[in-house]
């Protein structure tokens, strides 16, 4: 299947360079960006910040990006669009995404790194709730200890184990009376940007990873439905000579916007992909559930997470958070925005409690 794939990327890349590029229309550019200055705090019965790290249990957070943009149109009437991101941020720049786009009457293909079909096509309770700083997938795990007890409590209502950023090609169908599926295959999971056929002995993750995903969009009565399934497998490396469980990951889930208002969730399972098989069963689950409403330029959003952990001594470790979350657009590109959360974290071998509340308030500009 890998040999079929890489094979039809191969027949369209050949195509691409086939075609008249003395007559092809010229392309098109646009750039974009956006600045985001954060304030967090928290109040918590387990501070890291006073243990591993003392500090004054808040902080300024920043984050910019950069986004670079092209597309046009070949000879023969295939469009593409080409994308650059730049983490552009003091505390951490680099290149977060490059990738190009090929799409037709055939369906679409990507190449290069991007997010997979497993990430691309899930829907969730973010997909519904979209105020303050994102809900369940927002920053508040910054303000936070989160996984006091093992680690490996999901954070955010995405598949927790996807293929990121790593160098892919996926392949979406055109979506057919609502449907639609895609696939992607990636060598290696923490490839950043370029891999080769020989594997670094330490980086101890996976190869071979495919994702894969369906999903429905269709509007019924006055109502846009969408459900999604979404799975990502991969073996394990084994570099360390250490046996690991390989990664076997899937996750349903589903929105609903009806008017100014909406609603979405879904439930992973993750397994224990990475975990040692000698320490027994220690499957990872979470599900979430969110709702949004917007009037004007006013966006509120309420939202909840529930993860959960197998201990293999017996029972489950658990954790919970809600997050309230509120956005004002001041116009021209600007906005402000607030999260309320609380959160509650504990393990079977009670050494892992931990609960507590905080706020994020920031402000974005978009240019």
């Amino acid at each position: 299947m890998n040999k079929l794939l890489l094979g039809t990327t191969a027949l369209v890349g050949a195509s691409v360079l086939m075609a008249g590029a003395a007559y092809a229309a010229k392309p098109t550019l646009k750039i974009g960006a956006y600045v985001k200055f954060e304030i967090l705090a928290s109040s918590q019965d387990l501070e890291r910040m006073k243990t591993a790290d003392p500090t004054r249990g808040y902080f300024f957070a920043t984050d910019s990006e950069l986004a670079i943009n092209g597309s046009g149109v070949t000879d023969a009437g295939m469009k593409w669009s080409a994308h650059m991101e730049l983490e552009t941020d003091t505390s951490g720049g680099g290149v977060d995404e490059t990738w190009i786009r090929f799409s037709g009457s055939w369906g679409q293909i990507n190449l290069g790194s991007e997010d997979g079909a497993e990430d691309l096509m899930q829907y969730h309770s973010s997909s519904a709730h979209k105020a303050g700083d994102g809900g369940v997938d927002g920053d508040f795990y910054d303000a936070i200890d989160w996984n006091a007890a093992n680690g490996r409590f999901a954070a955010g209502a995405k598949l927790a184990q996807d293929s990121g950023d790593d160098p892919k090609i996926t392949y979406f169908t055109p979506r057919v009376g609502g449907l639609q599926a895609g696939v992607s295959f990636t060598p290696d999971l923490g490839g950043n940007g370029r891999n080769t056929s020989a594997d670094d002995a330490a980086s101890d993750d996976f190869q071979s990873s495919w994702g894969f995903g369906v999903n429905f969009v269709q509007k019924i009565g006055g109502a846009k439905v969408q459900v999604s399934a979404v799975g990502h497998i991969a073996d394990h490396e084994d570099d360390d000579a250490t046996p690991d469980e390989e990664l076997r990951a899937w996750a349903v889930g589903a929105a609903v916007n009806y008017g100014n208002w909406a609603v979405g969730g879904s439930y992973q399972d993750v397994g224990d992909g990475g975990e040692l098989k000698s320490v027994g069963d220690d499957d990872a689950t979470s599900w979430n559930v969110g709702v949004g409403y917007s009037q004007g330029p006013v966006k509120l959003g309420l939202s909840y997470i529930h993860a959960e952990v197998e201990d293999p001594a017996g029972g489950d470790d658990e954790a919970d958070a809600v997050i309230v979350g509120a956005t004002y657009s001041l116009g021209g590109g600007a906005s402000v925005y607030g999260d309320f959360f609380w959160f509650d974290t504990e393990d079977q071998a009670g050494v892992g409690v931990n609960d507590g509340v905080g706020f994020l308030i920031g402000t974005a500009v978009k240019f």
